[in-house]
This record gives structure tokens, sequence and C-alpha cells, in this order.
């Protein structure tokens, strides 16, 4: 069995605490204060959810891309690693909008990948679907025991 790494994408005390700001939430009613609302540093590198599988015949990563159009991210393979790269821009903010808290994240993304031995990269197939990206890597056959006819002399 492969091993993969399980990344978290991290805690914080103050997660409790910052659902109870919110301007909807229980104790502040639904507007909130100046001092609170969206952070200025939204800009900021992120990485989109990966899982990896393998089954009998490939390995299948699925990459969560919402909001993301196709053409603003590209999968490569280069020398047994395969890149995942590309951007979520910000979306555009109106005229006369007052925005309390911005949770998602912007900013361009990369992820690499070192192929197993075994898989096939000639075979890749990929595709995208309500903003999943399914990646199909086949594995290359295994060697099978040849026999060998010995000629009598």
């Amino acid at each position: 069995m492969k091993q993969i790494t399980v990344w978290n994408r991290g805690w914080s005390p103050l997660d409790d605490w910052n659902k109870l700001s919110l301007p909807w939430g229980p104790l502040t009613g639904w507007r909130a204060s100046q001092t609170q609302g969206v952070s200025p540093s939204t800009e900021t590198q992120w990485s989109p959810a990966i899982d990896i599988c393998e089954e009998d015949n490939q390995f299948v990563l699925q990459a969560e891309l919402p909001g993301i159009h196709p053409k603003a991210f590209s999968l490569k393979v280069e020398q047994g690693v395969m890149t995942l790269s590309g951007e979520r821009k910000r979306p555009e903010v109106k005229e006369g909008r007052q925005e309390y808290r911005q949770e998602r994240l912007h900013g361009n993304f990369s992820r690499q990948f070192k192929l197993p031995a075994d898989a096939s990269p000639e075979g890749i197939k990929a595709s995208f679907k309500d903003g999943l990206l399914t990646v199909e890597i086949p594995k290359r056959p295994k060697p099978q025991p040849q026999e060998i006819v010995v000629e009598v002399a």
C-alpha cells in the first residue's frame, strides 16, 4: 500500500471566538462593529483540498477547485512530477457594498506530486465538473513471467 500524507488545514483556539463575532452571531446582533469584518490579508497563498486513492489499475487524484474557471489552472507532468497550479481571483466588490467577513481565500496555488514508479504518465486522463478536478493515472502493467524455450542441439 502506498503512503499518503494527510494535511490538516489547521485549527486555531480563536476559531470558536470568531464564530461568535460574526455579524449575525448571537452575541453581537446582526451588524458588526467597524473593528470587525474583512481581514486585509485575504490575498494569501492557498492550497486546494486534495484526495488521492489507489485502485487495482490506476491512481485517482481529486482536487476541489470551486469558483475557478477551467482555463485558470493547469495540470502538467514533467520528469515524474505532476504539478497542479493556477489562481482563484478575488470577486469584484460592488460599489456601496459593506463586507463584514471574508473567509474564502484567493490568489495563486501550486501543488506537486511525485508519481509512483508504477504510474504510467502517458495515459493520464483529467476531467473537471462542478468544481471538482478528477485525474486518473493508469498503472503500468505488471511484468509477467516469461518462459524461455530451450533448444536442444
